[in-house]
């Protein structure tokens, strides 16, 4: 089986990245997966890299690779999936996320995930050159928004 590539966007992140590349890590079907931590700050992801092979290497012992870059179409050229765990906007655009579900008794940290896909997309509306819209999904865990593009 071909080993996959997945991108994660803000992936410089030290309170997220570490969390769900670990969870990841865990899976058997994905644990021999490349991992690139795609940033606009190139030094953030090469310290979240750098304690991801830290982790892996020392704990996890699994063949899963790790590559930092603020390059989008490096990062983007042939991935199979995308996880975004940046937010536009601020609290300002999120609010109302937080505060309807609020109202029924729904507590959580993060609003709706289409707010974070466009800024991962290039002037087509396409992030790279082969990803398809329609199967942007939003799936909810460790208390963020995950979206995942799959890619033909």
């Amino acid at each position: 089986m071909k080993r996959k590539k997945i991108v994660i966007i803000g992936g410089g992140s030290n309170a997220w990245t570490p969390n769900i590349v670990k969870d990841m890590l865990l899976t058997e079907s994905i644990k021999d997966s490349e991992f690139v931590l795609y940033d606009i700050n190139k030094k953030a992801s090469d310290l979240t890299r750098d304690f991801l092979t830290e982790l892996n290497s020392h704990y996890l012992h699994t063949p899963a690779t790790f590559v930092s870059t603020n390059d989008r179409l490096k990062a983007f050229r042939k991935a199979d999936y995308f996880i975004i765990t940046i937010s536009t906007g601020g609290l300002k655009a999120m609010a109302h996320d937080l505060a309807i579900p609020e109202e029924y008794g729904i507590y959580h940290t993060v609003g709706q995930g289409k707010r974070a896909c466009p800024p991962a997309r290039d002037d087509s509306g396409r992030p790279g050159s082969s990803a398809r819209e329609s199967e942007c999904a939003a799936s909810i865990g460790y208390n963020i928004l995950l979206s995942f593009f799959r890619l033909e």
